[in-house]
């Protein structure tokens, strides 16, 4: 068989596609050569007779090349070598095995691992080829194998390396190893694993292969990596470890969450601060992705969910940034929603929607509105304007005035911020996210976790509950004041608003959240009041099983979360609508409609209180027909004047 070098005896000259090798080349000569001789005069016995064409640096040369070069950079067919066939026809002395090119050090050897020609680097290696040999860039011949993903050639050269050999490292500090991670190639890994590589090599800027497997959340990679027994507790130069590069990543990978799991039993790791005191949950909130926002929660029993809602932005992107990193949007635009954010769950009546929302409408809630914060007091037909609807944009207009928030907040410009940064405690924390996380899940604004809206109304929460530690956080506020982030813009709007909740007398909330719920005891008597006088049969009812000697859930329900959770988004804010205006002692109004709709159901109930009191807490999926227009009529028929609430009060001593 004829010697393949022969076709290259001639001088001549022969293109080489580039050699595209991940590890950035030094620059080291003129850009703008365009030939090059690399004639080697030490070797008078060696005459050049061939040109290649080839990319260093980005740059397309002409290079005057040993024959044997020129072979190993241009050829990739494999089939026209055999084991036989080289020695003794290739030497190190006749054939310049180790030559290097001046312009990049690239060897022989290094040219044919790139090519992917494993016949020749095997004969290569056979004559002497230098394995170590290292080019500008301090690569050797099996980091460019890896680095073009010549698997078959890397895994062989691999094999003719001792252990410290595997380790040499380029000039950026990458290791084979590291190389093999980076490049995705589990085969090379665990190979050199296998062969006693580093598992813990690490680059110029510290970081190991764990920690690049854990930033791509590559399973099969840190798979591999831990069964080698990583050192988990090593930092790079920037002070991170390897959790911190795991909240880098930009996808959530359900597959990796045990061997993630298994790492954060090291609870310091969990919450370890890196050179900018960041933990490794500030890179997954600043990434975006909440199923790992959520996955770090959940590795730190929630104690670090304060970060969540303390960074400037939030977790829950634009569903374009969602597209980008997910490929998937966080919310389906499918999703058909009012005009509050609420999804559309059967077909509202247009034609009371558009009655409600009447520009003449409008413009007479502003009249009334102005009426109010020139003269303190209602307009005449404010009460009977209200149970016919509140025109969503004016909500705002009216909740403000009513709560006096301007006057609130004149003299306390900083207080909600410095409430809402102060650390209220990992349990309470921990408490408000998890029903911030189960809030208005029907509405857009709450639907994404992290999301502005629940970044919003989890401060909020929280400021109330710094402001007033007595108080403190009480569950179910997450609901109540869900409806004060969708009608007000301001985070601190929204605080003044739930401060004036608690402090006028109009609203008394805080005696109703108070340890025990002293403001809503009274409304034992009262509802039994509401009952005897307007629905005598369900107060016999009541009284022949006892009569309340306790507060039941509906009680908290109804008078301290002001039906926030028994209605559906937009009646609930209709009722809200109506407390805002009347006060807390419009509850018992509607708590008497609730009655008289239930009636029937109770009536068939007479068991155990327990059993009423869940139809009361439900009255919408227990009464057939319940539409929020007819329910809000009849509130206003059944209507109790806040007097006469008064009145009660007094003359009974509740």
């Amino acid at each position: 068989m004829e010697n393949p070098l022969n076709a290259y005896s001639s001088e001549s000259t022969v293109k080489t596609a580039p050699q595209n090798v991940l590890v950035e080349r030094h620059q080291s000569f003129n850009e703008s050569v365009t030939s090059y001789n690399s004639d080697d005069s030490s070797s008078d016995d060696f005459e050049i007779t061939n040109r290649v064409e080839r990319t260093v640096n980005g740059n397309d040369i002409i290079e005057k090349v040993p024959v044997i070069f020129a072979f190993a950079v241009t050829t990739t067919d494999q089939s026209i070598f055999n084991e036989e066939l080289l020695p003794p026809n290739v030497s190190e002395k006749n054939s310049k095995i180790n030559w290097a090119s001046p312009l990049d050090g690239q060897t022989v050897l290094q040219s044919a691992s790139i090519s992917g020609n494993l016949p020749l680097v095997k004969q290569l290696v056979i004559v002497g080829a230098d394995l170590e040999k290292k080019n500008i860039n301090g690569d050797t011949a099996l980091h460019l194998a890896i680095a073009t993903q010549k698997t078959e050639v890397a895994i062989f050269i691999s094999g003719k390396l001792s252990k410290e050999e595997l380790d040499q490292k380029n000039e950026k500090g990458e290791s084979p190893l590291l190389l093999a991670v980076i490049m995705n190639n589990l085969e090379v890994m665990d190979k050199l694993l296998e062969k006693g590589a580093d598992v813990n090599s690490a680059n110029t800027n510290g970081t190991t292969a764990l920690m690049f497997a854990l930033k791509k959340n590559d399973p099969k990679q840190i798979e591999i990596l831990l069964k080698y027994k990583p050192d988990t507790k090593l930092k790079d130069n920037n002070g991170r470890n390897c959790l911190h590069y795991y909240g880098q990543t930009e996808k959530y990978n359900i597959d990796t969450i045990s061997f993630i799991r298994d790492i954060a039993k090291d609870k310091i790791l969990v919450d370890s601060l890196d050179n900018q005191n960041h933990k490794p949950i500030h890179y997954a909130v600043e990434v975006g992705i909440s199923e790992v926002v959520d996955h770090f929660l959940a590795m730190s029993s929630l104690k670090n969910v304060g970060v969540v809602y303390d960074e400037a932005e939030t977790v829950c992107k634009t569903q374009a940034r969602m597209r980008v990193l997910t490929g998937k949007s966080r919310v389906s635009v499918l999703v058909k929603t009012d005009n509050l954010g609420y999804e559309i769950t059967s077909t509202p009546s247009k034609e009371k929607e558009d009655y409600l929302n009447s520009l003449e409408r409008v413009e007479k809630w502003k009249t009334m509105i102005s009426y109010y914060n020139e003269k303190q007091k209602m307009h005449k037909k404010m009460i009977l304007r209200l149970y016919k609807g509140v025109p969503i944009s004016v909500r705002q207009s009216l909740w403000r005035a009513m709560l006096h928030i301007e006057d609130m907040k004149k003299d306390d410009s900083d207080t909600f911020r410095t409430f809402a940064s102060a650390k209220l405690g990992d349990e309470e924390d921990d408490q408000i996210h998890k029903d911030v996380t189960r809030a208005h899940q029907n509405n857009i604004k709450f639907k994404c976790k992290f999301s502005e809206g629940q970044k919003k109304l989890f401060l909020v929460l929280r400021a109330l509950a710094n402001r007033d530690k007595e108080v403190g956080y009480v569950q179910g506020e997450a609901d109540l004041y869900g409806f004060f982030v969708l009608v007000f813009e301001k985070e601190e709007d929204m605080f003044w608003a739930g401060v004036a909740t608690f402090e006028c007398e109009k609203f008394g909330l805080r005696q109703m959240l108070l340890r025990n719920f002293p403001g809503v005891k009274k409304f034992i008597g009262l509802e039994m009041l509401v009952m005897k006088k307007y629905h005598k049969e369900i107060y016999e009812i009541v009284k022949k099983l006892g009569g309340y000697d306790t507060l039941y859930p509906h009680f908290l329900e109804f008078y301290a979360l002001w039906f926030c959770r028994v209605f559906n988004g937009d009646l609930s804010m209709w009722v809200l609508d109506l407390v805002m205006v009347e006060g807390w002692q419009i509850t018992l109004s509607v708590a008497s409609a609730i009655f008289w709709l239930a009636k029937d159901e109770v009536l068939k109930t007479e068991r155990d209180l327990m059993s009423i009191d869940l139809i009361l807490k439900n009255p919408v999926g227990k009464i057939a027909g319940f539409e929020k227009f007819a329910f809000v009529k009849l509130v206003f028929k059944l209507r109790i004047p806040p007097s006469q609430v008064d009145g009660w009060i007094v003359k009974y001593n509740i």
